[in-house]
């Protein structure tokens, strides 16, 4: 996971997108939820990435009788939007499997994208440097 302290790094995407009201309260009432979601934006988990690939933010993760199931909200910049279950990637990063959604560009990683304070504080700095 990358601090808050630290700037923006070139190698983020910064692409955010937010889950509607009907779509967090969805991922609330699942059962086995892993936490509360919300509709504060949630940044893509991948590096920056061409445009054929879709951005992706873990919506929710939810154990059910031993079993990880990650639900996936995936967008792009032409206005797709899906909310779904998908695979983890699981390969081995270190010591730890990557949690990033199968199939995905770039690097494996072991982190799961930004928490939100983090998403945020970055968004911010990012938007100060554009104001400069």
């Amino acid at each position: 996971m990358i601090s808050p302290n630290e700037p923006w790094p070139a190698t983020a995407c910064p692409a955010a997108a937010a889950l509607t009201n009907a779509e967090a309260r969805d991922m609330n009432i699942l059962p086995g939820a892993d936490f509360e979601a919300d509709t504060e934006p949630l940044g893509c988990e991948f590096a920056v990435h061409d445009a054929e690939w879709r951005h992706a933010a873990c919506a929710q993760v939810q154990f059910i009788a031993g079993k990880l199931i990650l639900w996936w909200l995936l967008w792009d910049d032409a206005g797709y939007r899906e909310l779904r279950i998908a695979p983890g990637c699981n390969r081995s990063v270190v010591d730890e499997s990557c949690l990033l959604i199968w199939d995905h560009p770039g690097e494996c990683d072991q982190d799961c994208g930004w928490t939100r304070e983090e998403l945020k504080e970055a968004l911010d700095a990012a938007r100060k440097e554009g104001d400069a």
